[in-house]
């Protein structure tokens, strides 16, 4: 049996790896097609995951549904959305106003509020028009991930409260008014949701230090607190332990039913119940619009070497490899532009600009730059609009 490995390189800030054994003479043997979201571009994103499903499609068929993962910007979006913690569903994947009486007495019930009737708001929806007064930010750094970097910052610092839970003082919990402790990575006791539909247990390894708490704790009591202030009845917020919260979703969600904490210990795989593909079809390929010729375009995406807490905190030591601390640049233009190895460069687009130092390579196309996106906190971004992919910036030796 041959093995053949397949890599799309950077072209719009994704990176596509497949690996899968080739035919022999008894047949197929097990394929997996796996692609990782970037933060960026959700146009090209989409593109990206056809182009995945379709090479699932042509080497598998009607077996594709179960070869493709799908890998999200960060850990268990696809539990968080299971849940309903998403502006257009519930838990269980029902539509925000759905009237059947099995969805909306079973969740009024439980949580002891009416539901809402409407889609909630998107991050970008919240700020887009000044009316938002307050923001509580749970373990999100959108100063880091989010583009319009500078817009952004403006609009937090344009609040009347801003409140965030985290375990690290980011560049979201600096522009904050209030920030809650919560309790560290290690510290955590809930579950996982992988992308091949396991749901795993994750057992708290540490003591909560000082006074951080559980964010499930500090959101209960918030919630339970505000429902007092405002009159609105009291909320079922009470939990003692996350192995409660597990039990109500196995209750709610059909997709967890058997995935309280007794069922799940051994990492059983849930069923997908329903909301997996119907069938295995070849899809439309939304075709992208070629970057401008004139200046030069900028990537970025997730790499190896750079860790999330310490490039949050800004730390000289976020890369200890020291492999992500340059933008990459093709010799072509490096010799256009009389840049050598290590020297500074400074990029200019969209409002921001970044200095860093240069590693020329042929790993991009000419007119092509990439930078980690965790480079110093995701300074990148600044240079980003919101929906773009990729950026057209100016690039220029640092003189002296």
């Amino acid at each position: 049996m041959g093995w053949l490995t397949l890599r799309l390189v950077r072209s719009g800030a994704h990176i596509l790896g497949t690996t899968c054994a080739t035919a022999d003479a008894s047949g197929w043997r097990p394929l997996a097609v796996v692609q990782a979201l970037p933060h960026l571009g959700p146009q090209e994103a989409g593109a990206i995951t056809a182009a995945a499903a379709n090479l699932t499609v042509a080497a598998l068929g009607e077996e594709a549904a179960g070869s493709l993962f799908v890998l999200p910007q960060e850990a268990n979006v696809w539990g968080m959305r299971d849940v309903g913690a998403t502006t257009e569903y519930l838990p269980g994947y029902h539509p925000t106003g759905d009237e059947s009486a099995s969805v909306k007495d079973g969740l009024e019930r439980a949580w002891g509020v009416p539901l809402p009737a409407a889609p909630g708001l998107t991050f970008e929806q919240m700020l887009s028009d000044g009316k938002l007064k307050a923001l509580l930010v749970l373990n999100d750094n959108p100063l880091f991930f989010a583009p319009a970097k500078n817009s952004i910052s403006e609009n937090l610092a344009g609040l009347e409260l801003l409140a965030v839970i985290d375990s690290l003082p980011t560049d979201t919990a600096q522009a904050a008014h209030v920030v809650l402790p919560d309790v560290g990575p290690f510290g955590k006791e809930g579950t996982i949701t992988s992308a091949d539909r396991r749901v795993l247990r994750l057992h708290a390894a540490t003591a909560p230090q000082g006074e951080a708490q559980p964010a499930w704790r500090i959101l209960g009591d918030l919630g339970t607190r505000l429902a007092q202030r405002l009159k609105i009845g009291e909320l079922r917020l009470n939990y003692g332990s996350p192995s409660e919260i597990m039990d109500e979703i196995a209750q709610l969600v059909p997709l967890y039913s058997q995935a309280t904490y007794r069922e799940i210990e051994s990492g059983a795989q849930q069923p997908l119940d329903g909301l997996g593909p119907k069938k295995a079809e070849i899809q439309s390929v939304a075709t992208i619009a070629a970057p401008a010729d004139d200046g030069f375009t900028l990537t970025t995406g997730r790499s190896l070497y750079t860790s999330y807490e310490g490039a949050a905190l800004h730390s000289p030591e976020a890369d200890k490899l020291h492999r992500e601390e340059f933008v990459e640049i093709h010799p072509a233009d490096a010799k256009e532009l009389g840049i050598a190895e290590g020297d500074e460069v400074t990029l200019k687009g969209n409002g921001g600009q970044l200095t860093i130092r240069a590693h020329i390579t042929e790993s991009g196309q000419p007119r092509m730059l990439y930078v980690p996106l965790y480079y110093d906190g995701g300074a990148v971004t600044a240079l980003f609009e919101d929906g773009q992919a990729s950026a057209a910036v100016e690039a220029a030796a640092v003189s002296g």
